[in-house]
C-alpha cells in the first residue's frame, strides 16, 4: 500500500538504508561500499561540481577521506522528506550533521551541516542515488556566512525579547 508520498513503507526504509549505506561507507573509508550506493550513470553534484562514474566516486571519496577530519567523522541524517516521482523513482531532502571526535577527548562537535536534495532509484529491486546533490546549511537561507554581521540577531531574537525571553 503506498503511503500520502506516494512511497509504500518498504521503499521509504529501503530509502533510508540507502542513506545508512552511504554514511557508513564514507565513514568507514570503504570505496567500494560507497560506489555501489549509485545507480549505474548517477552523478553526486556538489560546490566543485559534477562526479559520475565508479573511478570519479572513488577519487572524489579519497579526497574527502584526506580531510583532516579524519579519522573521528560521522555523519548523521535527519528530517527525511521523500515524494514519489514514479514507480521506481524518488525525490529525497534530507538533512545531514557531521560530527568530529575531538582528538585525545571523548567530546564530539559539529563541523559541517547541510542537507541533500537527491532523486533516487531503484534498479534490480535495490535503491541508489541517481543525483545527488550537496548544499551547505547557509543555502537555504541564501548569504554565505562570511557575509552574516556578527552582531545581526535572527529575527526571532526580537520577537523573544519581546516577551521577556532572554537567549544570554
Amino acid at each position: 500500500m503506498a503511503s500520502i508520498t506516494g512511497l509504500t513503507p518498504e521503499d521509504r526504509l529501503d530509502i533510508m538504508d540507502l542513506y545508512a549505506r552511504y554514511a557508513w561507507a564514507m565513514d568507514s573509508a570503504d570505496l567500494d561500499a560507497f560506489v555501489e550506493c549509485y545507480v549505474p550513470g548517477g552523478q553526486l553534484l556538489d560546490s566543485h561540481g559534477a562526479t559520475e562514474g565508479e573511478e570519479a566516486f572513488r577519487a572524489w571519496l579519497s579526497l574527502f577521506l584526506g580531510d583532516s577530519a579524519f579519522p573521528g567523522s560521522q555523519h548523521f541524517y535527519t528530517q527525511w522528506k521523500m515524494q514519489a516521482d514514479g514507480p521506481d523513482a524518488a525525490t529525497c531532502n534530507v538533512y545531514v550533521v557531521r560530527m568530529y571526535q575531538i582528538p585525545k577527548t571523548r567530546n564530539s562537535q559539529p563541523i559541517w551541516q547541510g542537507y541533500y536534495t537527491d532523486d533516487v532509484r531503484k534498479v534490480d529491486g535495490r535503491w541508489g542515488f541517481w543525483r545527488k546533490r550537496i548544499h551547505q546549511a547557509w543555502e537555504l537561507f541564501g548569504t554565505p556566512p562570511d557575509q552574516v554581521k556578527s552582531d545581526a540577531a535572527p529575527p526571532y531574537v526580537d520577537r523573544l525579547h519581546h516577551h521577556g525571553v532572554s537567549l544570554r
